[in-house]
């Protein structure tokens, strides 16, 4: 019997099937060690002090009040003013008189509307003085009583309420029982990968799985909280008498009932503000005051209800908000190739936004230029320029800057190993290799994060202190792109 001879043609198909599995494999052995070698970025964390310390009591909340409120009168930005009023319906008692609550509840909603439009808006523009209606801060120090609030013992979660267990670190233990002066937030944390953020320090990110502990920030802003006496309320916010709350209700109420009396106990108030920490601008003012009006009524004839009693929660909060003319770019550091175009945006609070010229300005022309539209050009060679965009407005000048680096930028980076096998008193260098090889700053930081167990010079020499396991990592200077190596020192 004759020898079949293999067919060519499928010998040719299944090879180069073969080839392709194996180019596969190979790139995806390759694209996963890139991946494992370059773990991303980790720029550096700026937490800059503000222009003034945030305040830790009483005295240097309501100071620093004080101050931001007169720098705001001096510069005058424009400020609007708005007053709101709610009534908490599930507060609304009416002693056993059901069909008079279900009434009260309905119609609770004009009730808020005819409070808030006793009271007029208020707008001022730029460079305008504030009327009177513009509520100034006339609070002192012995006004200010210590709030009392609730924090886990583990992981400084606080909460205004009593709390069992605690939903963010898990803790089975109840809250402690704390208070402060003054309450004053910047301070947050926030993934280094995903920028996921959150009020208290966290080992790793849920949401991306990142595995390292959050960075500490600091906020734009102060959010400062100042709780006050209620018993001073009359002192500081002169609220209207009962003659003329009864004549601001009339016109809703008459046809219904009359207002015999009405008496008002206060229980939160509180100055909520917000301040901008590297040029201590006001930027929000708020007075809360929450309060219980017990109320007597008498209810028209045809209603045959008489005199009603109703006791019921009411919040009111007197709300400024305060906007300062500026210019504000949408990049403050940037990094161009050389000889290629980028842009930058820039955006203006003022009057009239369209009108106002931006002013396009290079520190040095012959590392880039600018033109008048913020498109900016890099220069042949690599160097370092600062942009800076202006505009005058009410005889003042407003501007921002960028630093804008002209280099081939780094895009990732490995390093020769990523596990290392120690004895203590080895040594091991370690090599770090941005990429690309064209890349103008190829320089590294490099770290360790337990210096106890293996210490790194800055030459990348490891040096093995004690047993354990630690990590060993570089930071590429341009881009701080970061690659690890696992240290286990036996």
């Amino acid at each position: 019997m004759e020898k079949k001879k293999p067919d060519r043609n499928m010998l040719i198909y299944r090879g180069v099937i073969v080839i392709l599995i194996v180019i596969f494999i190979a790139l995806f052995v390759y694209g996963l060690n890139k991946v494992l070698a370059m773990e991303g970025t980790l720029p550096p964390i700026n937490n800059e002090e503000g222009l003034t310390p945030a305040p830790v009591s009483a005295s240097q909340g309501i100071d620093f009040l004080n101050t931001a409120y007169k720098k705001a009168t001096e510069l005058r930005p424009k400020v609007t003013r708005e007053d709101t009023f709610s009534v908490d319906e599930d507060s609304i008692d009416t002693f056993g008189n059901d069909r008079l609550k279900s009434t009260l509840a309905f119609v609770s909603g004009s009730f808020e509307e005819v409070l808030e439009d006793s009271f007029e808006d208020i707008e001022t523009d730029f460079g305008q003085e504030f009327p009177a209606g513009v509520m100034a801060p006339a609070i002192d120090g012995s006004a200010v009583i210590p709030h009392k609030y609730y924090a886990c013992e583990k992981c400084g979660k606080t909460s205004d309420e009593a709390q069992e267990t605690c939903e963010e670190c898990g803790a089975e233990t109840p809250y402690a029982e704390k208070t402060q002066d003054v309450r004053c937030k910047y301070i947050y944390y926030s993934c280094r990968s995903c920028g996921e953020r959150s009020d208290v320090q966290r080992p790793e990110c849920e949401v991306c799985g990142c595995i390292y502990p959050y960075n500490e920030k600091y906020a734009d802003e102060y959010e400062v909280t100042l709780w006050l006496d209620a018993s001073a309320v009359q002192n500081y916010f002169s609220p209207p008498g009962k003659e003329q709350i009864k004549e601001i209700l009339a016109p809703e109420t008459e046809n219904w009932f009359d207002i015999k009396d009405y008496t008002v106990e206060y229980g939160d108030v509180h100055i909520y503000y917000k301040v901008r920490r590297m040029t201590d601008e006001i930027t929000y003012l708020e007075y809360y005051r929450d309060m219980t009006v017990t109320a007597d009524l008498l209810f028209n004839e045809q209603y045959e209800t008489g005199d009603a009693k109703v006791k019921f929660n009411l919040t009111e909060k007197n709300k400024h908000s305060f906007t300062w003319p500026g210019i504000e770019l949408n990049k403050h550091e940037m990094s161009v190739e050389p000889g290629a175009t980028d842009n930058l945006l820039a955006t203006l609070t003022c009057t009239d936004p369209t009108k106002p010229v931006v002013t396009w300005t290079s520190s040095d022309e012959n590392v880039l230029t600018v033109d008048e539209e913020g498109y900016i050009k890099g220069g042949k060679e690599a160097g370092t320029a600062t942009v800076t965009a202006s505009f005058e407005f009410d005889g003042k000048e407003y501007s921002d800057s960028c630093t804008v680096n002209i280099r081939y930028s780094v895009e990732s980076m490995k390093l020769n190993k990523r596990k290392a096998n120690l004895k203590t008193g080895d040594t091991l260098t370690l090599t770090a290799k941005p990429s690309p090889s064209k890349a103008s700053v190829k320089t590294v930081t490099w770290h360790t994060d337990n210096p106890e167990i293996a210490s790194v010079d800055a030459n990348g020499t490891v040096m093995a202190v004690s047993k354990g396991k630690t990590v060993v990592y570089a930071l590429s200077d341009d881009g701080y792109y970061k690659s690890s190596c696992e240290v286990n020192v036996n």
